[in-house]
């Protein structure tokens, strides 16, 4: 899985925030240390935003969107 195919899957699924298990769930076929990976370095690009832990947003660089009363009940 590349970062266009997370976006476009997303996109097609009007995900804005996701978690691991989602990611996951819409690629079944990919490893999960993979996909961690693939996180982690796409964080580290500014690409998405880790809200919390296994809790992503794509964002633009720097920002943050969502309140933060609605991510403490994110899981």
């Amino acid at each position: 899985m590349d970062y266009i195919t997370l976006l476009n899957e997303l996109k097609k699924n009007r995900m804005k925030m996701f978690t691991l298990q989602d990611i996951e769930a819409l690629f079944p076929q990919e490893n999960r240390k993979t996909i961690k990976n693939n996180l982690t370095n796409w964080v580290k690009k500014e690409h998405i935003t880790r809200l919390k832990k296994n809790v992503y947003e794509c964002t633009q660089p720097g920002e943050k969107n969502t309140p933060e009363y609605y991510i403490e009940g994110f899981d």
